[in-house]
């Protein structure tokens, strides 16, 4: 009985590690309206702290919430300070955005649903 306990939540787990939900997306940011990167990502359901790219001391990190939710962050290494974004992911179009507005530089950060 326990053998077959164990076995099923064994099976369970594979499977539902095999079928874990993928987003993928565009991921662009900009300086100053200067285009810093435009890649595109896959985000398993599962991952965290996805590091999309840095520029000048900010760290720009995507992570799924669950639920369809996933988080844009912005770090700033020399303040330091982060941003946070969040956005429900149910179809194509759906994004997450961020921006980060000081005297002397504007900052744009945006992951659309493809």
């Amino acid at each position: 009985m326990l053998v077959r306990f164990f076995f099923s939540l064994l099976v369970f787990t594979l499977t539902s590690t095999a079928f874990a939900k993928e987003y993928q997306l565009k991921c662009t940011a900009k300086h100053n309206l200067d285009l810093i990167f435009d890649t595109e990502v896959t985000l398993k359901d599962t991952d965290k702290n996805k590091l999309l790219g840095t520029y000048e001391g900010f760290d720009f990190i995507l992570s799924s919430l669950g639920q369809d939710i996933l988080e844009l962050q912005v770090f700033n290494g020399y303040e330091p300070s982060r941003i946070y974004s969040t956005s429900k992911f149910s179809k194509t179009g759906d994004f997450v955005e961020q921006s980060v507005w000081k005297r002397d530089y504007l900052l744009d950060v945006r992951c659309t649903h493809l």
